[in-house]
């Protein structure tokens, strides 16, 4: 931007935006940072990129702990590309690798044989007709021993289609 002479024109639209704009798009936030950064000028956006990454950081250790008293995690599984992913809860919860990268495979051979079972066949209902799920499974853990789980799935569409499932889970 700065080469082809268009710096300007994007500091100056940037800086016309109402933060109430900035604060709904927190990537414009970046750009404008980047285009601070660029043209070698600082402002309140610095600290303002540092107090949102502050904020975000305490909002994710209070999730995390809040995941840990309860002993709830959650999941999400993206239907197109198979894509998974899971909190640190789930990954206690269950006995996963936490180094491991997630995939529902996993997440399924982990409840056993027949709460996976179950669990196939609510996401396979949940691609299908975009149905969720409230049920409670018996689980045995390598670690912990026989125990139930409280599981929940919602389902996410996009254009009239069930593109996403995120779910959570309860001891």
């Amino acid at each position: 931007l700065y080469v082809r002479g268009a710096l300007a024109p994007v500091l100056s639209w940037l800086a016309s935006l109402p933060t109430t704009v900035l604060d709904e798009t927190p990537i414009l936030w970046l750009i404008y940072a980047e285009a601070l950064t660029t043209a070698g000028q600082s402002t309140s956006v610095e600290q303002k990129l540092q107090a949102a990454e502050a904020a975000l950081r305490a909002s994710r250790a209070l999730l995390d702990r809040v995941g840990r008293i309860a002993a709830i995690g959650g999941w999400a599984l993206d239907f197109g590309s198979g894509e998974c992913h899971w909190s640190e809860e789930i990954a206690r919860l269950l006995d996963l690798d936490t180094e491991a990268s997630p995939s529902i495979d996993a997440l399924v051979q982990a409840l056993g044989s027949e709460a996976g079972a179950a669990m196939r066949a609510a996401l396979a209902l949940a691609r299908e007709t975009g149905a969720g799920w409230d049920v409670e499974w018996p689980i045995e853990t390598r670690v912990g021993g026989p125990t139930w789980v409280r599981s929940i799935g919602e389902v996410e569409d996009e254009d009239g289609r069930h593109t996403r499932v995120v779910g959570t889970m309860q001891d």
